[in-house]
């Protein structure tokens, strides 16, 4: 059995190196296996995520 233990984000981390996988810096999804979760470009998406109760689309909420 294992078992996970969660790390804290080191938000250091994220204000100290760039985010090459950014669509305002041009990255794009050139392949995928799968879009159950979203599609490729909304996971390169910059925004943070927005939550709305009740409201759902074709990937869940």
């Amino acid at each position: 059995m294992s078992t996970t233990t969660s790390h804290p984000f080191d938000q250091t981390l994220a204000s100290a190196y760039v985010n090459l996988a950014d669509e305002r810096l041009g990255a794009q999804a050139l392949a995928n296996s799968d879009e159950f979760f979203a599609p490729a470009s909304r996971m390169l998406n910059s925004a943070s995520a927005v939550f709305h109760a009740g409201r759902y689309d074709d990937h869940g909420q």
